[in-house]
């Protein structure tokens, strides 16, 4: 690797520390533009990032459901569920 690069380059550990701290605070423009070079260069970071992320907004919407996405149950399956429990 050339040896002006060599500082830019994280291990697959930091990148998923970095992919991690991203989810509680902002990175860092260089944090930011170390974990994107990493995760150009390596799948597996790449895949983890991604998966990272929708596991965060899905846990967000666990905790904080937004209303235009409330399920609404039908007549007919209200009634087959009270049907069911008595």
């Amino acid at each position: 690797m050339r040896p002006l690069l060599q500082p830019l380059m994280l291990s697959c550990k930091k990148a998923a520390e970095l992919t991690d701290k991203s989810s509680v605070v902002k990175l860092s423009r260089l944090e930011r533009l170390k974990l994107r070079m990493h995760n150009k260069a390596c799948a597996v970071c790449n895949a983890y990032t991604k998966h990272s992320l929708l596991m965060d907004r899905a846990f967000e919407e666990i905790v904080n459901p937004s209303k235009q996405q409330k399920l609404e149950l039908s007549g007919a399956v209200k009634k087959r569920i009270v049907d069911a429990l008595n």
